[in-house]
């Protein structure tokens, strides 16, 4: 079996990245709609900034044996 790494944000992110941002506070079914609104992009972009990591973290590995 090969690891995985799983991602999941919910309610609560939405809620903490509105209080961060200064955002008057929202509902959970409103913090729902939105990520349900934003599921796409938000997984695009987190696969995109993994590969980023993922590279990052080879690069530092490889410096890190040498």
């Amino acid at each position: 079996m090969q690891p995985t790494v799983s991602i999941t944000w919910n309610v609560t992110d939405i809620h903490a990245a509105r209080n961060e941002l200064d955002l008057p506070p929202c509902s959970d079914k409103e913090a729902l709609v939105f990520l349900n609104t934003i599921h796409k992009p938000l997984q695009d972009r987190s696969i995109l900034m993994g590969w980023d990591v993922i590279k990052d973290l080879l690069r530092q590995q490889q410096r890190e044996e040498q």
